[in-house]
Parts: C-alpha cells; sequence; structure tokens
C-alpha cells in the first residue's frame, strides 16, 4: 500500500488535546493511570485485608490494576482522529452492524428468561443462594451474545 509522503506520521498512541495544544496520549495516560491504580490499590487493599497483608494485597491490586485502568485514562483521553490505523467511522462498520444485532437479540431473550423466571419464582421459593442464579444468568447471557454475533458475522 503506497503512502502519501506529504501526509503527517501519526504516532501509534495518537494525541490528547490540552488546551489548543496536542500531546502524545501516552504522558498523561501513564500519570493518571499510574496515580488513580495507587488510589484504588489503597482503597481494595487495606479495608479488606488483616495486617499481615494489608502490603502483599496493595501489591498484588497495583500490579493487577494498573493496565486496566491506564487503559480506561487512554479510552478516555485520546483523539481517535490522531490514532493510527484507526477506523474512521466505527459506528459504521460491518462489526458495529453485527454488535448491534447480537445485543439487540440477546436483550429480547433476557426480557423472555427473566418474565419467566419471575412468575416461576412467585410460586417456587428457591432454596439456594439468588447471587448463583444472576451469575448464571450473566454467563447464559453471555454465551448468547457470542453465539449470535458469530451467527451474525457468518452470514455475512
Amino acid at each position: 500500500m503506497a503512502q502519501d509522503n506529504d501526509a503527517p506520521l501519526l504516532p501509534r498512541w495518537g494525541y490528547t488535546k490540552l488546551g489548543r495544544r496536542k500531546i502524545p496520549a501516552w504522558k498523561p495516560t501513564l500519570a493518571l493511570g499510574l496515580v488513580t491504580d495507587g488510589v484504588a490499590s489503597l482503597l481494595a487493599a487495606f479495608p479488606t485485608t488483616s495486617d499481615p497483608f494489608n502490603a502483599l494485597a496493595f501489591f498484588v491490586f497495583l500490579v493487577f490494576l494498573w493496565a486496566p485502568l491506564t487503559m480506561l485514562w487512554w479510552v478516555a483521553l485520546v483523539d481517535r482522529k490522531t490514532v493510527r490505523g484507526a477506523t474512521r467511522d466505527p459506528e459504521k462498520s460491518i462489526e458495529s452492524t453485527w454488535y448491534s444485532g447480537a445485543a439487540e437479540g440477546v436483550f429480547h431473550d433476557l426480557m423472555i428468561i427473566m418474565g419467566l423466571g419471575a412468575v416461576a419464582t412467585t410460586w417456587w421459593k428457591p432454596s439456594f443462594d439468588i447471587s448463583w442464579f444472576f451469575l448464571g444468568a450473566c454467563v447464559v447471557m453471555m454465551l448468547d451474545f457470542s453465539l449470535r454475533y458469530a451467527t451474525l458475522r457468518a452470514r455475512s
């Protein structure tokens, strides 16, 4: 694929706008990710663990929360137009159509299943913890979405 030599080469991670200036998005993303990670790790580790495990829990949370929190900041801050290889109008892509169709189908399935479950539990009182039911319903909906997405993708 030929490239236009006059077009500026965009950075891989894009830019973010700070006032009128554009700065590489990775700089504020890393800083905010580290700060958010430290605060979230403190809040998660110290109130929930006993004294000997506070430091260990803090470092475990610190390691496992850093990447997701940094990615969330990047998604919030980056200007999509400045990312090399980004789809210009992702809402008009075929993948977006598949996603919308699968989500619509799952919503209808969810309404039917929850309605039938509500009717069934008026006569039958389950003896198990209801959180297991909701966990199972989430898993079923995820599988339903995956199957619907794959089917729509295969059809087109």
